[in-house]
């Protein structure tokens, strides 16, 4: 690769990773022990309860705004005796 295309692609990779959007979470169904998901914070991670706390309550839905090619993630730990539990994430008004 010429040097002009390597700076052409790491313009348009910092330009990505300046790039901003929201996505809702979602958890529904039984019970969740905890729910960990992808934000914008210095850790990249986030769990509810955080240690010590409470389980989450179901439905339960939180807004971030995720950086560049972040991939929006969360995950439920279903609690014994839970049944089912649905995770998903909702961005311009699609839900995935």
């Amino acid at each position: 690769m010429d040097e002009k295309a390597g700076q052409d692609v790491e313009k348009e990779m910092k330009k990505d990773e300046a790039t901003t959007y929201q996505v809702t979470y979602g958890v529904t169904g039984g019970a969740a022990e905890s729910i960990a998901y992808d934000d914008a914070s210095a850790k990249g991670s986030s769990e509810v309860p955080a240690e010590g706390g409470k389980a989450p309550k179901l439905p339960w839905r939180k807004t971030v705004t995720l950086k560049g090619s972040a991939a929006p993630t969360v995950v439920a730990v279903v609690a014994e005796g839970g049944g089912e539990v649905t995770c998903s994430v909702t961005y311009q008004d699609r839900q995935g």
